[in-house]
């Protein structure tokens, strides 16, 4: 993803049945990337890691699920266990993410990427 693909659907892990890093995506001048998550699984959590380094290191990054059928209730999370979207609410400043797949459990899951440029939000 960069500046000027709005819209931009890229996949960061495809089909994952076993514990993987996935894909390393470019976010530099986003603001904002949407996560969605699908699948049919167990036992396997999709951890939100990013890196300000030109993926060299990463960290933890709590994204906010899209969502709920009870309003009020949405906490940011470092990790997701279940199908859904989430949203990296602020990526400025960040040159990098990944959704590591970690822990092991049966079926597959797959974590697709949607970017947000600069100029989409004031």
């Amino acid at each position: 993803m960069a500046v000027g693909d709005y819209g931009r659907m890229i996949t960061l892990q495809d089909a994952a049945a076993v514990a993987a890093d996935g894909i390393v995506v470019s976010i530099g001048g986003l603001t904002s990337v949407v996560v969605q998550i699908t699948g049919t699984y167990t036992g396997m959590q999709v951890n939100f890691e990013a890196s300000v380094d030109g993926a060299l290191t990463w960290a933890a990054v709590a994204l906010l699920p899209i969502g709920s059928t009870t309003p009020g209730t949405l906490v940011a999370t470092p990790a997701a266990g279940a199908t859904g979207l989430y949203r990296l609410q602020d990526a400025r400043g960040l040159t990098h993410i990944r959704a590591r797949v970690s822990g092991s459990g049966t079926g597959a899951v797959t974590v697709t990427a949607y970017s947000v440029p600069w100029q989409a939000q004031r």
